[in-house]
Order: C-alpha cells, then structure tokens, then sequence
C-alpha cells in the first residue's frame, strides 16, 4: 500500500535533530507548530471536507496531544494519521518518558476506540 496516494492517511514527520537543547515549552511549541503545519497541508492535499472544522479545533486546542488526537480522531474519523520520528535522542531528557508515556497512552486509547 502507498499511503501517500491514499486520502485516508495523514503522514506527519517529528525530527527532534535541533531540540536537546531547548526549554520545555520550546520543544511542545514546537512540535505543535510542526503537527498543526502538516496536518493541515496534507488535508488541503486530499481535499478534506472536514478542514473548516480542522481549523477550528486547532484554534482553540489547549489541552494535551492525547486529547488533541482524540478529538481529530471524532472530527475527521475516515483518516489515519501516522507519526514519524526521527532522531527520538533530540527529544530533551526531562520530557523524553513523558512524552514516550503520553504516545503509548495515545495509540491504546485510539486503538480500543477503533475495535
């Protein structure tokens, strides 16, 4: 299969290579900008009906990633959103198991969702 060609999947690429450095609220900011940058380019890539709504979730998302996946889990439900991550030893030390936990916790929630 070749999720690129396929509407349902939506691809988003974490490189931490330039983030050991920086503070916690750097590295979420960051990676926020980056979820919300190509989340919305490739729904405008496959046409998404739903991108309004995308939109407005976004504008107003102030809770945890958990919970923002969650959400565009209701909002958008036909698609998949697979996450990418390159260079994980980038990911500041104080956050690295909090954030490994936060993606775990993630992936579980969504998958008893989807049985």
């Amino acid at each position: 299969m070749n999720w690129r060609k396929d509407a349902a999947y939506v691809a988003i690429l974490l490189s931490f290579q330039d983030y050991k450095a920086i503070d916690v609220a750097t590295f979420y900011t960051l990676i926020q900008k980056v979820i919300y940058e190509q989340l919305l380019r490739r729904l405008r890539e496959v046409n998404c009906k739903n991108i309004e709504a995308v939109h407005t979730l976004l504008s107003t998302h102030h809770i945890s990633f958990r919970k923002l996946f969650e959400k565009l889990n209701t909002v958008i439900p036909p698609k998949r959103i697979i996450i990418f991550i390159d260079e994980f030893d980038g990911i500041p030390h104080r956050r690295i198991g909090k954030f490994s936990d936060n993606l775990k916790r993630t992936l579980s929630k969504i998958q008893k969702a989807n049985r």
